[in-house]
């Protein structure tokens, strides 16, 4: 089957490379190939040269750095692979048959698919018909993807792809490490520089295409020279220039687009040329946006057809990289109002509802009212996720963007604030916001049409009190008219309990702060008030362990949930009612509860709910011992290290935590952890606080650090008891059951009795949770203990009821010895006295 979807023109002259074109055929055996080499090595047209010749159908996508946004990346991986399967898709829907193209562009372009990218994806390839020959998916330019994300899901996706299909990544980098999986089961290829290189003999062959006969000597010459680059041979030829010096190396590249191509063209190809640069890649209509020449078509055909470094792929066209960046080099020095060309890009991509590359070319553009055209147009979009906020958000960071730019426009201050918040950085957070109060009075003057969701914020701000924020609102003239879409997304974070969400909602202890923030709530999201007020409720009842007035808000929150809550609430209640059957050892309510809350994410297709469903699963599994679970769920490939320190994924890292626990790498768990508890410490939430020392406290338990878990958490205690909140330590169970048993005994006549009281009953919650499930550390094996022969006799006498005397008589030993072996014998099995020291070594066997 001939070549599809692509349109690349190959040189006229193209040296055949018949061995690398046979080594292609050998690695398409298997149905990864990574090819690996600088620029202007030929990794593209070697790629190409190799389809045409096996006649694969294939699609081909360039990557630039823009694509490092989840929604982008995917949603033109998922473009080009219908573009693969349309010739042979069906033209309806009847029953059995493919999915009709209509339905499956339709899915694509759903506002949802950039809502949850990389799941909706992967659903997408699931609905896809292949043909039953080979094909190819070129990913071109991999190098310039680093988002971590991407790379750690990309194999995922790529394995669903049928075995037929070859997938070739090109890349000027090696395979990076987050994609490595590709390499098991022997499934990838390599093909790096040495092949890509001409050998002398093939730059023999290759001037002889262009009509120049040169001698071996000559071509060992050139090799030596040029190390076989074919760029590098490619000025030579074009340029008729064989003369070899260094100094010709260093420049043969600019000489080659200078001499070859520039000059020879006429000065309107020229300005087309800059006037399409300032875009990295372009369709045919934003070329005549850009151009204002109505004859682009033609012009483009024309530049393919002359091999100006410009190819087409689909319906997008894309200078080389390298003739890119001889064009923009040559921008400033044209004349060229790049302003007005960055204003057309951003409104055309705005046009399309591509927010974040109308973000990107709005960023490059001076104009401040195209910020906030494209801000508005995002805010008065249907119900975005909060990952799109967070895309557009990043765009947006403060660290972009001058003071003076948020001076024009303060309604830059929404997604500046929204992105310092999501990933953890509190101390922006907090300088933004007042920089935002400063501004706010004009903004409020203005009438801008913003100003109601930019109040939605202030819940973002931990030093406004909750009982404050209405009269802050009502000081500066704030207030909300009508549900605003997307505004339970900012109140929710997408965390499954409600009562912890955008904040620890533990203010709401106090009858007056409960008051105020009834109508706060009223006002912040009206049609999911009720729902988010008696969910927050609930929460904080169960953390008292007030388990059957809990379960009567929680039923209420459930029971007034209808076909228009918003997504995040929905979640939110339902994952507070499972928890709370769970916590009344109901659990086949809450299995059914759980299960129906799956079918209405995958029906709404709010899959980008998914990820917190799974993390709150696999914590249930985990609190019951399954190792399985956490190996799962560090498999994910959204799960990483490095996102310790981001609280829209604290919920997530927080079951990273216990999965690290449980695999025996304490050394994680206590790094990210102690990220986590700053982070809480930082926005005042004191549950985050306490369930990172939780944790804490239990890794160091397992490494023998007895006095330090207990001392820990007696100090977590402590802060607890103050709202009486117990569950955080207690739905540990069975782990923590030890811990606590060691504060009882620290806190036993220490004139602390108040405290005492609540530990015990925070003692006998973990005690009924210990029944409901094996506890985190059970699957942990117990070190193996090992005793020397004198050691293990002092422990067998002191067992029979002989004392240090009597042992010394029995032995021979002198005091001092028995003293020492017995101090090496506690030390060994961790405890501090002979009754512990016995009954442990029986538990090991060490004594019968």
């Amino acid at each position: 089957m001939p070549p599809q979807n692509l349109h690349l023109t190959l040189p006229q002259n193209c040296a055949p490379r018949l061995e690398l074109l046979r080594l292609f055929e050998e690695c398409a055996k298997r149905q990864f190939i990574y090819v690996q080499a600088p620029a202007g090595y030929g990794k593209t047209i070697s790629t190409l040269l190799w389809l045409q010749k096996s006649q694969r159908a294939f699609t081909w996508i360039f990557l630039d750095k823009y694509d490092n946004m989840l929604s982008l990346f995917y949603r033109s991986l998922c473009r080009s692979l219908l573009d693969l399967c349309r010739p042979g898709l069906a033209k309806s829907s009847a029953p059995g048959a493919p999915l009709a193209e209509d339905t499956l562009t339709r899915y694509l372009n759903d506002p949802l698919f950039a809502a949850s990218p990389i799941e909706s994806a992967l659903q997408f390839v699931s609905m896809l018909s292949w043909s039953e020959g080979p094909c190819a998916l070129v990913l071109d330019d991999l190098h310039l993807i680093d988002n971590e994300e991407i790379l750690k899901s990309l194999p995922y996706f790529l394995k669903r792809l049928p075995a037929l299909m070859n997938v070739a990544l090109l890349s000027r980098a090696t395979l990076p490490a987050s994609m490595r999986v590709l390499i098991e089961n022997d499934k990838t290829s390599f093909i790096g520089l040495n092949e890509l290189t001409f050998s002398a003999e093939e730059i023999r062959n290759h001037f002889r295409g262009y009509g120049r006969f040169i001698t071996r000597e000559k071509a060992d010459t050139i090799y030596s020279f040029t190390d076989g680059w074919v760029i590098i041979l490619n000025a030579m030829l074009q340029s008729g220039n064989t003369k070899l010096s260094y100094e010709n190396h260093k420049f043969s590249l600019e000489d080659y687009f200078e001499k070859n191509i520039w000059n020879g063209l006429d000065e309107a190809t020229r300005i087309f040329l800059l006037k399409t640069a300032v875009v990295d890649s372009f369709t045919l209509e934003l070329c005549e946006l850009l151009t204002k020449n109505p004859a682009g078509a033609q012009i483009l055909d024309t530049l393919i057809k002359g091999n100006i470094n410009l190819s087409r792929m689909g319906q997008e066209y894309r200078y080389h990289n390298l003739f890119l960046d001889f064009l923009r080099e040559r921008l400033p020095i044209s004349g060229i109002d790049q302003n007005e060309l960055l204003f057309t890009a951003a409104h055309y991509y705005l046009k399309a509802g591509q927010f974040h590359k109308a973000a990107i070319y709005s960023m490059r553009q001076n104009d401040p009212r195209l910020k906030i055209q494209v801000i508005q147009t995002f805010f008065q979009s249907k119900n975005p996720a909060l990952e799109q906020f967070l895309e557009l958000s990043l765009t947006y960071n403060a660290d972009k963007l001058p003071p003076e730019a948020f001076e024009r426009a303060p309604i830059l201050y929404m997604p500046a604030i929204l992105a310092a918040y999501l990933t953890g950085e509190t101390a922006q957070t907090e300088g933004l916001f007042d920089r935002f109060y400063a501004a706010l009075p004009a903004f409020i003057a203005a009438n801008h049409p913003l100003a109601a969701p930019a109040a939605g914020r202030l819940l973002l701000d931990h030093r406004l009190k909750l009982a404050g924020i209405l009269p802050f609102m009502s000081a500066m003239g704030l207030s909300f008219e009508q549900k605003i879409e997307g505004q339970a997304a900012v109140v929710t974070v997408q965390l499954p309990m409600l009562h912890r969400s955008v904040r620890d909602f533990y203010e709401f202890l106090d009858p007056d702060t409960k008051a105020a923030v009834y109508n706060l709530f009223a006002c912040l999201l009206p049609g999911d008030n009720e729902c988010f007020y008696h969910g927050v409720t609930a929460g904080l009842l169960m953390e008292r362990n007030r388990l059957n007035e809990a379960l009567e808000e929680a039923l209420c929150a459930y029971h007034g949930l209808t076909a228009d809550t918003g997504n995040e609430v929905y979640f939110g209640v339902c994952i507070g009612l499972a928890e709370i059957y769970s916590l009344k050892s109901a659990k086949d309510r809450s299995q059914s509860i759980l299960k129906g809350l799956r079918q209405w994410i995958e029906d709404k297709r709010a899959l980008y709910l998914l990820k917190n469903l799974e993390a709150y699963e696999k914590r249930l599994l985990m609190w019951d011992g399954s190792l399985q679970a956490a190996q799962e769920w560090l498999e994910n490939y959204y799960i990483s290290d490095a996102a310790a320190g981001e609280f829209y994924k604290i919920y997530q890292n927080f079951t990273s935590a216990r999965a690290y626990i449980m695999l025996d790498l304490p050394d994680k768990a206590t790094a990210m952890l102690e990220q986590m508890k700053k982070l809480g410490f930082d926005m005042d939430r004191p549950l985050d606080v306490a369930e990172a020392d939780v944790l804490l406290a239990l890794t160091e338990w397992i490494l023998g650090k007895k006095e330090a878990a207990r001392d820990r958490l007696c100090h977590v205690l402590k802060r607890l008891r103050q709202y009486g909140f117990m569950r955080v330590v207690a739905n540990e169970g069975k782990s923590v059951l030890p811990i606590l048993t060691a504060v009882l005994k620290k806190l036993e006549g220490a004139q602390e009795e108040a405290l005492y009281r609540f530990t015990k009953e925070v003692q006998m919650a973990a005690y009924e949770q210990s029944k409901r499930y094996s506890g985190l550390t059970s699957a942990l094996q117990p070190k193996p203990v090992k005793l020397s022969p004198q050691q293990t006799l002092v422990l067998e006498l002191l067992a029979q009821g002989h004392n240090n005397k009597e042992i010394v008589k029995i032995t021979g030993l002198s005091i001092n010895t028995i003293r020492e072996h017995t101090r090496a014998a506690y030390r060994k099995l961790e405890v501090t006295n002979v009754m512990d020291a016995l009954i442990k070594s029986k538990q090991l066997g060490i004594l019968k």
